[in-house]
């Protein structure tokens, strides 16, 4: 039999013990499964013997000539190669979309025939009243409906319209969505998120206070949807804890959102000098 055998250090019996399976195969310690006998001779190992390795697939890969691309190919690499390096991944960050093309305005329009108006009144004033409504087309979707009934003063008239203009420019996570609107007759109707929570005041009322790290929790996001709505030139101009409302009925939730946009105004165009607003909540220079 044809064998090749390499000297190796010998090691100390105590230092085996403490060897992994590699190092002893390393160091020749312990016993090892010899290679398969083929026609009766174990084959030599080809670096030991100082053979050149066997050649492999990616070895065959690398050492073949390469063949002159085609100018089509070289063409199409190149195009390809140039829309790579053109390509920004965020110029899909710059694309925005516009949802107030979106938000659908129906004109006499039975509301009757999409929505399912409850009886209970959520809130009233001095135009109108808030319901709860079931969404026809997707099931178990409530809605808050804002209707509001015209007047011959073409001014209030206005103001309602005014109103929808400034919710349709409104996006945020913490300010009361309106969906779409319908006009009916001497009636308008907001179709608006549902915040089953209640008004901010009822919670004040029922639990006598709130505490102060709750007190701030509200505070930022009020005003974090107050200064969303400056960036665009809107002023609220009625914030009080009735116009803002918890998203859930969750104890663990509070989530809030503020609603009733009846008395912004849009001040890009002129600054503001009317004083609105309910006067217990009025800022000091609003009444002096």
């Amino acid at each position: 039999q044809a064998t090749c055998s390499i000297h190796r250090p010998p090691v100390e019996p105590r230092v085996e013990r403490s060897l992994c399976a590699r190092q002893r195969r390393c160091f020749g310690v312990g016993w090892r499964r010899p290679s398969r006998v083929v026609g009766g001779a174990r084959p030599l190992d080809r670096q030991a013997a100082g053979q050149p390795p066997a050649m492999t697939d990616d070895m065959r890969a690398k050492s073949a000539p390469l063949t002159p691309a085609s100018p089509a190919a070289e063409s199409a690499a190149e195009s390809r190669r140039r829309a790579s390096s053109d390509f920004n991944p965020h110029v899909f960050d710059r694309v925005s979309l516009d949802h107030r093309a979106l938000l659908p305005k129906r004109f006499e329009v039975d509301i009757r025939r999409r929505y399912n108006m409850d009886k209970l009144v959520l809130g009233e004033g001095g135009y109108g009243k808030v319901y709860v409504a079931c969404d026809q087309k997707f099931q178990n979707r409530l809605v808050a409906v804002k209707k509001l009934t015209k007047t011959k003063d073409s001014k209030r008239t206005d103001a309602f319209h005014e109103e929808i203009r400034i919710m349709q420019e409104l996006d945020h996570p913490n300010i009361c969505r309106l969906f779409e609107t319908f006009e009916q007759g001497q009636h308008l109707f907001f179709i608006m998120e549902y915040c089953e929570g209640g008004e901010l005041f009822d919670r004040i009322v029922e639990t006598g206070f709130i505490s102060e790290r709750l007190t701030a929790h509200f505070a930022a996001q009020v005003a974090s949807a107050i200064t969303y709505a400056h960036t665009r030139k809107i002023a609220h101009r009625d914030i009080k804890p009735e116009n803002v409302v918890l998203c859930t009925k969750d104890p663990g939730d509070n989530s809030i959102k503020v609603i009733d946009w009846g008395l912004s105004c849009n001040f890009a165009d002129a600054p503001m000098r009317t004083a609105v607003g309910s006067l217990s909540y009025a800022a000091p220079e609003v009444i002096l």
